[in-house]
């Protein structure tokens, strides 16, 4: 029991201290849409890439594949953590570090009927982000007065979904699950030039979209052939309507502000998953597909919205749950791989994406640490692209129900 208060303590401090560290940038990709989408919440799944349409977990709250819900045994609670770092090499100048973290979310998941799979969960979690920093530098001539100067690119924020989800068993081997959220969030991109030349002047614009709109998902698990178990999951997602606030400002003019009202196009999906069994030890895959061609937001010259395809496949050797096994042998470990082709195409060339993954599932009684890594690189064949090297880890924490039973009285 103090193993697993410190653990708890350990992590809620480390969440504490640094919920509100710089955000310095990330993915300078994220400038495009609506960000960088977030593939799977949790680090068990990141752990596995992110393959998780078919991946049965006792104690992570799947929310790729809301059918999965009741195979969990316990009612639990989970929250997370994630932190990024970046390393953007230019075709031409210098590498630029860039580093952010930001919460991975909240979550609780009750079970009603084993049996039945009958579950019901809800919480928070991120399914996009943007954070970005970047520049450009430039030469020009007005007339015969030459110029030179410095374009400054930051963005930060990203939409949240509140969630609440459930599932069901009608008949053997065949479980069905959905899941309505609320699409919450914000977006805060500045653009600042900065101009060195006589009776030259700087200038700026911000602009803070506020996002609110809706999303639903359907989820189905057969497990009807021995070992294997098939998932498939179709997403809806409605139009997303914006607030945008916008904001110039000029050295030798006031500030100038204006507000509208719009509303964007968000593409629906549709993802399809594998999972093998093998004694202590699974396999699994899986594939998505969205349709990004009708967005218009966020689409600068040069960049067309198209589909994106995303592949990944993970192999685990899975923890062992019996009591008298040494503690080893109740950890889980993880490895995964996966490939992204993303709906942005910049000058004629696809933006993808290629990573490896591990991490490891480490008990303390009924609570459960995940760990997880996720290496990559993403950039484009262009030769003025940027190449951004990564590294993301996730930290996630579940409780088991029996935190909260009451403490036990001696009988007289």
């Amino acid at each position: 029991m103090i193993v697993k208060k410190f653990v708890v303590f350990l992590f809620l401090f480390l969440i504490a201290i640094t919920s509100n560290v710089f955000s310095q940038g990330g993915s300078n990709y994220s400038l495009f849409g609506f960000g960088d989408e977030r593939v799977s919440t949790g680090a068990t799944y990141d752990a596995r890439s992110g393959t998780s349409i078919a991946v049965k977990s006792d104690h992570g709250i799947n929310l790729a594949n809301p059918a999965l819900l009741g195979y969990g045994e316990f009612t639990r609670m989970q929250v997370g953590f994630r932190f990024n770092q970046h390393l953007n090499i230019p075709k031409s100048g210098e590498a630029v570090a860039q580093f952010n973290s930001k919460l991975d979310g909240f979550s609780a998941l009750f079970m009603l009927d084993t049996a039945k799979k009958a579950a019901f969960s809800i919480g928070i979690f991120p399914s996009t982000s943007v954070n970005y920093k970047t520049s450009s530098t430039f030469n020009d001539t007005v007339g015969s007065v030459p110029f030179k100067g410095k374009t400054f690119f930051e963005g930060s924020g990203g939409i949240t979904n509140a969630y609440i989800a459930g599932s069901y068993s009608p008949f053997t081997n065949f479980t069905i699950g959905g899941s309505v959220a609320a699409l919450l969030g914000n977006s805060v991109r500045s653009v600042q030039s900065v101009l060195v030349g006589e009776n030259l002047f700087s200038s700026s614009s911000r602009i803070e979209d506020v996002y609110r709109g809706s999303s639903a998902k359907l989820g189905v698990i057969f497990t009807g052939i021995p070992n294997l178990t098939i998932g498939a999951v179709y997403t809806i997602q409605p139009q997303v309507s914006m607030t945008s606030t916008i904001r110039y400002s000029y050295f030798l003019l006031p500030d100038t502000t204006f507000r509208t009202i719009s509303q964007e196009t968000s593409p629906n999906s549709f993802a399809l998953g594998l999972s093998y069994d093998l004694g202590d030890f699974s396999v699994a895959s899986d594939f998505e597909h969205s349709d990004y061609s009708s967005v218009k937001y966020r689409k600068t010259e040069g960049v067309t919205f198209g589909s994106m395809q995303r592949f990944s496949a993970s192999f685990s050797k899975n923890r062992s749950r019996r009591f008298s096994v040494p503690y080893s042998e109740k950890i889980g470990y993880h490895l995964g791989a996966g490939y992204i082709s993303h709906y942005v195409n910049i000058n004629g060339s696809q933006l993808s994406e290629q990573f490896a993954s591990l991490g490891m599932d480490i008990p303390f009684g009924d609570a459960i640490f995940d760990v997880a890594g996720v290496f990559g690189t993403r950039g484009t064949t262009n030769d003025t692209s940027t190449r951004e090297l990564f590294a993301r880890f996730t930290f996630t924490l579940s409780i088991g129900e029996t935190w909260f039973q009451p403490f036990k009285r001696e009988q007289y």
